[in-house]
């Protein structure tokens, strides 16, 4: 079986079911928005992150990461209830964001300094 092609038409398939699902979604809407910034992307990073889930890979459970994106949603959900502005909701997010990265960072620099030796003693005859 052919890796590559069957990987390339993964993508391919992934990016047009995206495209079309993006088009449904502008068309029920009637209006469109380009660029919906990078809440998402940060949310899911952070609950991934307090789910257990390594920065190097290997590590973490469904279970985790729906515990990770539970508390973070609460956290957010408390935030909205209190009336907090939105600037502290920001503050806070990326002060997790930044303290779940300091603490997994520990791990990935040791899992760095592995794959750096596998790969020199791999390289070297």
């Amino acid at each position: 079986m052919r890796v590559d092609r069957v990987l390339l038409a993964i993508f391919v398939f992934a990016g047009v079911a995206s495209a079309a699902a993006g088009a449904l979604h502008a068309y029920s809407l009637s209006s469109a928005q380009p660029d919906l910034g990078f809440a998402p992307l940060i949310f899911a990073t952070i609950a991934a992150l307090l789910g257990g889930v390594n920065l190097a890979g290997g590590r973490g459970s469904p279970l985790g990461i729906a515990a990770g994106a539970l508390s973070l949603a609460i956290l957010q959900e408390i935030l909205a209830a209190t009336a907090a502005p939105q600037y502290w909701s920001d503050l806070i997010t990326g002060t997790l964001l930044l303290l779940v990265t300091i603490f997994a960072a520990p791990r990935l620099y040791s899992w760095r300094q592995r794959r750096r030796v596998a790969a020199d003693s791999v390289a070297s005859p």
